[in-house]
């Protein structure tokens, strides 16, 4: 093979690789679109649902169940855009430590699908408790 011909197929597996880059970029925007979107529709939901408890509720322990969830969801929402700051990771501690009580009674593999770093969090913070 010619200079000429390593160039092409060089050329050709770099356009290629690019193709395949392009397309799991554009995949991995979407998916973060739609976390995003869902996240937001779920608070907006919660937010619905603390504003209209005859509607949203039988039991009246269940208001304090959403609020508590819109908490978590939030602290997910914080700690996956912030992973490694203190200041925002103080101060979900600080607000999640009032709900101590209420988050020792949740089923622990409901904890676990707000993400391992919330799961983490929530079992300082209930160890601590008394």
């Amino acid at each position: 093979m010619s200079v000429g011909d390593w160039t092409n197929v060089i050329s050709t597996a770099l356009a290629a690789l690019a193709a395949i880059f392009s397309a799991f970029a554009l995949w991995q925007s979407g998916k973060t679109a739609r976390e995003a979107r869902a996240s937001a529709a779920m608070l907006q939901y919660v937010d619905l649902s603390l504003g209209h408890p005859k509607e949203s509720t039988t039991e009246p322990d269940e208001i304090y169940e959403w609020y508590v969830f819109g908490a978590l969801v939030t602290a997910r929402e914080v700690l996956v855009a912030y992973p490694d700051d203190p200041l925002w990771r103080r101060q979900l501690r600080q607000q999640l430590r009032y709900h101590a009580k209420e988050l020792k009674v949740w089923p622990k593999d409901e904890i676990d699908n707000f993400g391992p770093a919330v799961a983490a969090l929530v079992r300082e913070i209930t160890s601590e408790a008394r």
